[in-house]
């Protein structure tokens, strides 16, 4: 069951966005995983601000493709939390929003209210 709408999806990409560009702050991170994280959290906003949704700025990347890139987000961020070297403690917070985001694209219609369901070919 689709339960979040796409404007409510677009809230959770931002605030997704920013707590990873926060966290190599907030736990002290420097090097490799810092590198990471900023470009994992700062592509999930550019491609969020690109995407042709309500909260969508310049609506390039069509809100399929986006969904796509969020699975590929979630995945990255799993796959670096097991294979780069960050703070223990920092791991779980790390591999959660990977798991959170794609969660998020799970339970996310894929129309917007305002455009009603897309025609499929048949």
């Amino acid at each position: 069951m689709r339960l979040l709408s796409t404007s409510i999806h677009g809230i959770a990409d931002y605030a997704v966005g920013l707590v990873v560009l926060l966290l190599p702050y907030l736990y002290d991170m420097h090097s490799t995983p810092k590198t990471i994280l900023l470009l994992l959290g700062g592509s999930a906003l550019v491609y969020s601000l690109l995407t042709d949704y309500e909260l969508g700025l310049l609506p390039v990347i069509p809100f399929r493709s986006h969904l796509a890139l969020d699975l590929l987000f979630g995945a990255f961020m799993i796959a670096t939390s097991m294979l780069i070297s960050f703070p223990q403690s920092s791991r779980i917070v790390v591999a959660s929003l990977g798991v959170l985001a794609i969660v998020v694209v799970v339970l996310t219609r894929r129309d917007r209210a305002d455009q009603g369901p897309t025609k499929t070919r048949t």
